[in-house]
Formats: structure tokens, sequence, C-alpha cells
């Protein structure tokens, strides 16, 4: 049935080198004769054909090495089976169910009646095993135990167990064995068995648990001078990106450090920042390894140089900005008012009594109200001109006042006279009243300086509140900068 099973796999060549092989027993001893050895570059045939006549010398080891390298260097399955055979004749059961366990699984496609011969002989290799269960604990999240047999050559057995799994169970030879668990960043644990099977029925699991250490070193960094130990250092330890430690260990923060600082960090190397008052605040790099690193010290801050006080502000000059501005506004008044003047000229002359005067009236009004923004115009332009100038505050309050009471004569006249032309206008259709065009043009011209004497009020009232509120600006910016200027002379 074997014969039939090579037949399968590989080529008549192969069938007839195994037919050799199955007329040996299991486990008989390598000649002392040199093993044939493929030539450099020789062909996967070459080779093959090579480890064919090994097993004929029954040197099975070295056919199955032969055979896995071939596995390794073509990526073909099918060598796995010679490698698997060639092993179990050599008394390698462990590594022939290996061999077998992986043509399965790299071979879905096999044929159910070839998966079976294969599984069969797989399950009478594990009836002369000792299974060994291989359970992962500790931090690790994986774990990679490697099973080798002491006082042998014989290729190590490999498997990675998740820690928390249910584990890996792998059947081994009788005899003693080494079994090593490590991880990237842990200390390798390590246990020997003698795995060992009943005289009668079924071989109980060993059960091999391993917890692998972290991989740790005792550092006692030397810390200075004192007087930054006394001030209170600051030390900062930060993991760089090849140390494996754990993640809550991969930033140290120690508030007060002492000038010999014990720790317990992972291999590897790690960017220290030390930081003290009056000190100036370092960061380097140390290797914690085999050797104890170096002395970490800092340097006091150099003395602080006092640059000399700044100069006080200067006040802004308002003098071009109240003149632009009030002279631009009084020209906007004075224009308006002019053209309000200017609009009803034609109607303004012709007096037109009641009843039907809306018209002269509404004349009357806006000739008024021209009137008086010429006046406020002019007004504006003189308080411009005063601010302009930078006539000092005295000035300005004159002319407010002088503003003040030309209102309030305005005001008066125009009053006065405005009842005379309202009169004028409702009785001036009557027999017997004479129509007087001058309390007319006196009310016109009493809008005229009410305007001028309202224009200068707002215009130096504008200039004095402004001038105002300049000044208590700048004198608060003289306060901030003065008290500036002590704090940095203070310190």
């Amino acid at each position: 049935m074997l014969l039939a099973a090579l037949k399968m796999f590989a080529s008549p060549i192969l069938a007839r080198g195994f037919a050799a092989l199955l007329a040996v027993q299991p486990g008989a001893a390598a000649t002392t004769s040199p093993p044939p050895a493929a030539s450099p570059g020789a062909s996967p045939g070459e080779r093959f054909d090579a480890a064919i006549e090994l097993q004929s010398k029954r040197r099975f080891a070295e056919a199955a090495a032969a055979f896995e390298a071939l596995r390794a260097d073509t990526g073909l399955p099918r060598y796995r089976l010679q490698a698997g055979q060639a092993r179990e004749a050599a008394g390698q059961l462990a590594h022939a169910i290996e061999q077998w366990e992986a043509l399965l699984a790299e071979e879905p496609g096999m044929p159910p009646a070839r998966r079976a011969e294969v599984q069969a002989r797989i399950e009478a290799a594990r009836k002369k095993t000792v299974p060994v269960e291989l359970r992962a604990a500790g931090e690790a999240p994986e774990v990679i135990f490697t099973i080798r047999r002491i006082g042998d050559d014989r290729p190590p057995l490999v498997r990675a167990v998740a820690s928390g799994s249910a584990g890996a169970t792998v059947s081994l030879d009788p005899g003693p064995w080494d079994i090593s668990a490590s991880a990237p960043g842990f200390v390798a644990a390590r246990q020997e068995i003698a795995a060992a099977r009943p005289a009668r029925g079924p071989a109980a699991p060993v059960v091999v648990a391993l917890a692998p250490a972290r991989d740790v070193r005792e550092v006692s960094l030397e810390l200075g001078p004192p007087a930054a130990i006394e001030a209170g250092l600051r030390l900062t330890l930060r993991a760089g990106e090849g140390v494996l430690a754990a993640p809550e260990a991969r930033t140290i923060e120690i508030a007060e450090a002492a000038a010999q600082q014990p720790l317990t960090l992972a291999p590897g190397r790690w960017t220290a920042r030390l930081e003290a008052p009056g000190f100036v605040a370092r960061e380097l790099e140390i290797e914690v390894g085999d050797a104890a690193p170096g002395p970490l010290t800092l340097a006091p801050e150099p003395a602080p140089v006092r640059p000399p006080p700044p100069p006080a502000p200067r006040p802004p000059d308002t003098r071009l900005g109240l003149g632009l501005g009030l002279g631009l506004t009084g020209g906007l008044v004075f224009g308006t008012g002019v053209g309000l003047v200017l609009r009803h000229r034609q109607v303004y002359p012709n007096f037109t009594p009641a009843p039907d005067n809306a018209g002269y009236v509404a004349a009357i009004g806006a000739t008024n109200v021209g009137s008086a923004m010429i006046g406020g115009g002019l007004g504006l332009g003189a308080a411009a001109l005063t601010a302009g100038l930078g006539a000092r505050d005295r000035a300005l309050w004159g002319e407010l006042a002088a503003g003040g009471a030309l209102a309030i004569a305005g005001a008066s006249w125009y009053a006065t006279e405005w009842q005379r032309v309202q009169k004028m206008l409702y009785d001036g259709n009557k027999e017997g009243v004479a129509v007087d065009l001058a309390p007319l043009r006196r009310e016109t011209a009493a809008a005229a300086i009410l305007g001028s004497g309202v224009g200068l009020v707002v215009g130096t009232g504008v200039a004095l509140l402004t001038r105002h509120l300049v000044a208590r600006r700048a004198a608060a910016r003289a306060r901030v900068h003065v008290g500036a200027a002590g704090l940095v002379a203070r310190f």
C-alpha cells in the first residue's frame, strides 16, 4: 500500500528508492561511510537522487534533512511525504508527524484516499509517542515554544501558543526533551521533561506550563549636582522605539529624584529629561544594558541680563485727525445747506399768503434749514481750525461757551421772528394788512446764527472729548509701561 501511495505522490524513481527503504527496519543505525553530496548548483532532481542514495545507505536522518531542504527551496509539498517517512525510519516519530500534518495542511485538494493513507500513518505514529500539552502563562501575548531532543542534533519543533488559550499539544518520542518558552522582551523560561510511555494503554498527556518573565535591568542613575537635587530635580524617562517595555512602563516620571536613583528598566535606548528650578533643562539618551549609564547632571541657569527700560510711549498727536474730521464734516454740512438755499431761491422771495401757500411754507422751512446748516458748517469749520492748530483746551472751552451763547441768542431771535412770519402768512390776505418781508429775512438770519452756535458747540465738544480720551489712554499705557519696566528691573 505504501508503494502505491509513493507512486501517486512522486516519480517511479522515487517509488523504487522507497521500496528499498521499506526493507529497512525503523531506527536502524547509520553507516560510517561518507554521505553522497550533490554538487553545488545541482538541480532538484540531482538533489533528490542524492537523498535517495542516503536512504539506501540507511542514513535516514540525513536523508530527511535533504528532503526538508528540497521542500524549503522548491516549495513543493510532496517532499514532506518522503521527509516524514525518512524521519519515521530514523525513529524520529515526532518530526515525522510534523511533516505529514504539514503535508495535509498544504494540500487541501488531496484525494480522499491519499489523505486517509497519510492520516493513518499519523495515527500509527502517535500510538508510539507521548502527548505533551503546552500552555503559556504570564504577560506575553504570545509565547514561542521551542522543543529540542536532549543529546540529539535533530531540528527543534516550534509551536506558537497564545497566553490564556487552551494551549497546543505535540506528540514527542519517549526520552528526554528540553522545552523553552520565549517572547520578544521577555526572558525565556525552560523545563526539561522525560517523556515515557506506560507498559499498557495510551500515554497520559504531560502538561508543560511556562511563563516567560519580563526582561528588565536593575540600574542606578547618578544624578546631580546636589543643588539640583535639593531644588527638586524632576526626571522623566521615555522608552525608545526598540524598547520592549510594558505599556504602563514606557514613560516614567519621578517628581523628586534622588542623587542615586534606583530603577527597573527594560533593556534598550531611553530618553531622559532632567529639570530643576534654577537649572537649564537637559534631554539626552541613555543605553540600558549590561553597563551602567554615566552620570546625568544639570548646569545652572546663567544670570539674567537686565535690559534698559524702554522709552515711555509718546501720546498720539490728535491735531491732524481732529482738524480733518471736523473740517470734512463741516464742509459736508455747509455744502448741503447751500444746496437747500439755492434750490428754493426762486420760491422764497415770492410771498404767498394762506390758504393756498403750502409750497411757499415748505420753501421757507427748507431755506431756514439750509441757512442753519450753513451756520453749522461754519461753526464746525471754526472748531476744526482751532483743534487742528493745536490750541490749548482753554481756547476750546472759550469757543464752546461762545457757541452756546450764539445758539441761545439765535434760538431766541428765531422764535421771535418765527411768530411774526406765521402771523404774516395767515393774515397777509386780509384787507388793510401790509406785507413786510423783513421778518422773513430776519428769521433766516436767526436760523444761520442758531446753526453756527450749534456747530461751534458740537465741534469744540468733540475736540475736547477726543483729547480727554486720548490723554486717558496714554496715561494707562504709561502706567503699564512703567510697571513692566519695574518688573524687568526686579527680576
